[in-house]
Formats: structure tokens, sequence, C-alpha cells
């Protein structure tokens, strides 16, 4: 997670909603990736 100031994470009451403690703006990505022979592929590009 990428955050404005405070990266302190505040996950809500669905345990899915994360909110940084300052409340500024944030931004998350996720990759699903695969080792496959020793090497990492992106699976979700």
């Amino acid at each position: 997670m990428i955050c404005q100031k405070d990266g302190t994470p505040i996950i809500g009451e669905d345990k899915w909603k994360v909110t940084s403690k300052d409340g500024l703006r944030t931004s998350h990505y996720e990759h699903c990736l695969a080792v496959i022979n020793g090497r990492a592929e992106i699976l979700s590009i």
C-alpha cells in the first residue's frame, strides 16, 4: 500500500476494506505470480 503520509493501515469491520490512519490518498496493487523453473511469471497482466 502506498500512502501520502502515515501508512499505518486501518482494516475495516468487513475485513476487506483497508484505509490509511491519516485518511489521505492511498493506492494498492496486487498481481498473481507463478514461480516456474525458478523465475517469477506475472499472471495478472
